[in-house]
C-alpha cells in the first residue's frame, strides 16, 4: 500500500504544474470559467491583476495561480476534478478536502521529463553520443513551432507534449521562412519578438519536454543575415539544448555561395553538430562539406515510389550514404501526409529507421504533415494535413514501431561492415528477389546485413510468401518483429543450410530484423 504525506503548498503547486504541463487548452480554461464558485476565484485573481492578462500568459503560470487561490476559495475545491481536465483520479475520501486532493495529486502526477545531459557529438561508430552515452536519437519535423511560439503557445504546448510521449529526442524547427506557401505562418527574423519567440521555442522544448532542438535556420524568403545573427547570439548557454544546427533547408538560401561561411560562423559559436542542407549527389557532397567546419550530413533521400516495389524503394535509400565518413541524420524521409509521396505504414517506416541505422544515418527525423505548417491554409487545401502530430492517421503505431526497432539495433551499427544481399561474405543470402520479375511467386525485394566479429544484423524485407534463407556460417538466428520487437523465430543453422522464411501470405511478416552470433 502506498503511504502518502500531505504535501507543502509549494510541493502540491509543483506537482499540478507536472500534471498540467501542455494538457490543457484555451477551451478548458474557458470552461473552467462556467464552474461553480468560480466568480469568486475571478474577483480574487482580478485583485491580484492575474486575469487581466490570462490571454498572454503561460498556461502553466495561469494556474498555479488559479489554484493558489483554490485553496483558499470555500467551494472551490470540490470542482478541482474538472480543473484537471480528466486527470483526477476518483477515490478520494472527501473531493473538496483539499489535503486529501493533495495526497492524491502526489500519487498521480506524472514526473517532471529527464532530459538528456551535455552537448551532443558524433560517436566513434558514426552514431551520436551526449553526457549520458551513446544512444540513437529520434526526432520529428516541428518546422512550425518557432511560429506557434508567438501565435498559439497552448497548442505547441500541446504538440510538445506529444512529442515527448513519443520518446522523441529532438524536433526540427525552421528559425526563419517566408513566401506564398508560408504567408500564414512566416517566421520573420525581423519581427518584433522573434529572437525571445525563438529562444522560448528552445527553452520549452528542452527544459519542460526534455527535447533536443534542432536548429534549421534558413527556410527561404526572409532576411538571411538577421536569422543567422539571432541563431549567433541563441547559442551560449544552451549548447546542450541544441541537437544540431542546420544553415538551409534544401538550399532555400539565396546564393550557394553563402552556405559554407555561413556555416564557419556557426560553428565558431557552437561546438555540436553542424549541417549544412541536404545533397544526395556524392560527389557533390564531399566537395560541400570539405572546409565547411560541419560535422553532420542531413540527406533528403529519395520517396519516389511507382516501382513494383512500391514503399520499400523508399526503404532501401539510407544504403548510398553507407560509407561516407561523417555521421548522418535519416532528414527529411517519406512519412505521414509528406510532399512528392508518403508513407504511412508502420513497419516500412520501421525498417526505413533501421536501414538509416545500418548504413550511418543514425538519427531519424520523422517527417509528418502536421509537423510543417501546423495546420496552415497550404497544408490545408493543397495537401488535407492534419494540424497536431496526434491527429494524424496511425500515429500511435508508427512512433511506437519507430521506438521498438530501436531496441534491436546496436548504436554503433553503422559503423560494421556492410553486405548487400548479393555480395559475397552476407551471412543469410536470400534465394530470390522477386521484383526483379514480378512474377516470380517468392522472395523478398532486397536484404542488407553487417558483420562485426562473430555478429551480424541482418535486415530482410518486402518478403512475397517466403524466401529461402542460406547460413553462410554455422549460427543461430532470431529473427524479430521490427514494430513490437517480439521474437517471431530462431534456430541453430549448420553453414550451408537453407530454411525458408514466411511471409504475411503465411503468417509470418513482410519484414524482419535479424540478429545472428557465428560459431
Amino acid at each position: 500500500m502506498s503511504t502518502t504525506r500531505v504535501l507543502s503548498n509549494d510541493e502540491w503547486l509543483n506537482a499540478v504544474a507536472g500534471l498540467f504541463r501542455g494538457a490543457l487548452s484555451a477551451e478548458i480554461i474557458t470552461y473552467t470559467k462556467t464552474l461553480p464558485g468560480f466568480s469568486q476565484l475571478t474577483d480574487d485573481l482580478t485583485r491580484r491583476n492575474a486575469w487581466a492578462d490570462w490571454a498572454t500568459r503561460s498556461i502553466e503560470s495561469l494556474y498555479q495561480e488559479i489554484l493558489h487561490v483554490a485553496c483558499d476559495t470555500d467551494g472551490f475545491g470540490a470542482n478541482l476534478r474538472y480543473l484537471l481536465g480528466g486527470h483526477f483520479v476518483p477515490g478520494t475520501p472527501n473531493p473538496g478536502n483539499m489535503d486529501d486532493i493533495r495526497k492524491n495529486l502526489l500519487l498521480h502526477a506524472p514526473p517532471p521529463p529527464v532530459a538528456r545531459q551535455g552537448i551532443v557529438q558524433a560517436s566513434s561508430g558514426r552514431g551520436f553520443g551526449d553526457a549520458g552515452g551513446e544512444f540513437l536519437p529520434l526526432g520529428a519535423t516541428f518546422f512550425w513551432a518557432p511560429w506557434g511560439m508567438a501565435n498559439d503557445r497552448p497548442r505547441t504546448r500541446r504538440n510538445f507534449l506529444t512529442l515527448q510521449k513519443g520518446k522523441f529526442h529532438y524536433a526540427r524547427y525552421l528559425c526563419a521562412v517566408g513566401g506564398p506557401s508560408w504567408a500564414d505562418r512566416t517566421i520573420d527574423p525581423l519581427a518584433p519578438g522573434y529572437v525571445e519567440n525563438l529562444r522560448d521555442t528552445l527553452d520549452m522544448g528542452y527544459d519542460e519536454y526534455g527535447i533536443r532542438g534542432e536548429l534549421t535556420v534558413l527556410g527561404g524568403g526572409t532576411d538571411e543575415e538577421a536569422a543567422i545573427r539571432a541563431v549567433e547570439a541563441l547559442v551560449a548557454g544552451r549548447e546542450h539544448k541544441i541537437f544540431d544546427i542546420e544553415v538551409c533547408n534544401e538550399y532555400q538560401i539565396s546564393d550557394r555561395a553563402k552556405i559554407k561561411p555561413f556555416a564557419r560562423r556557426l560553428r565558431a559559436v557552437f561546438p555540436g553538430l553542424i549541417t549544412l542542407t541536404s545533397e544526395l549527389d556524392l560527389d557533390i557532397l564531399d566537395a560541400l562539406m570539405d572546409g565547411s567546419g560541419a560535422n553532420l550530413i542531413g540527406p533528403h533521400t529519395d520517396r519516389f515510389n511507382g516501382t513494383a516495389d512500391g514503399g520499400w524503394r523508399q526503404v532501401r535509400q539510407a544504403w548510398d550514404f553507407r560509407d561516407k565518413r561523417w555521421p548522418g541524420m535519416h532528414h527529411e524521409p517519406p512519412g505521414v501526409r509528406s510532399s512528392v509521396a508518403t508513407n504511412e505504414d508502420p513497419l516500412q517506416l520501421a525498417m526505413m529507421r533501421a536501414m538509416g541505422v545500418l548504413c550511418g544515418l543514425s538519427a531519424y527525423t520523422l517527417h509528418t504533415g502536421a509537423g510543417i505548417r501546423g495546420g496552415g491554409i497550404e497544408d490545408i487545401i493543397r495537401f488535407g494535413r492534419a494540424a497536431n502530430f496526434d491527429e494524424q492517421p496511425g500515429w500511435d503505431a508508427i512512433v511506437s514501431a519507430l521506438n521498438h526497432v530501436a531496441d534491436l539495433l546496436p548504436s554503433d551499427l553503422g559503423a560494421w561492415t556492410h553486405f548487400n544481399g548479393s555480395w559475397t561474405g552476407h551471412p543469410l543470402p536470400a534465394d530470390l528477389v522477386w521484383s526483379d520479375n514480378p512474377a516470380n511467386d517468392h522472395g523478398l525485394i532486397r536484404t542488407y546485413a553487417n558483420i562485426r566479429g562473430s555478429q551480424f544484423v541482418a535486415l530482410p524485407h518486402g518478403i512475397k510468401e517466403y524466401y529461402v534463407a542460406t547460413s553462410l556460417y554455422n549460427a543461430h538466428v532470431k529473427y524479430f518483429n521490427p514494430t513490437t520487437k517480439a521474437l517471431m523465430f530462431e534456430r541453430d543453422c549448420h553453414a550451408g543450410e537453407q530454411f525458408p522464411v514466411n511471409g504475411p501470405e503465411r503468417g509470418g511478416l513482410a519484414a524482419y530484423v535479424v540478429h545472428g552470433q557465428i560459431g
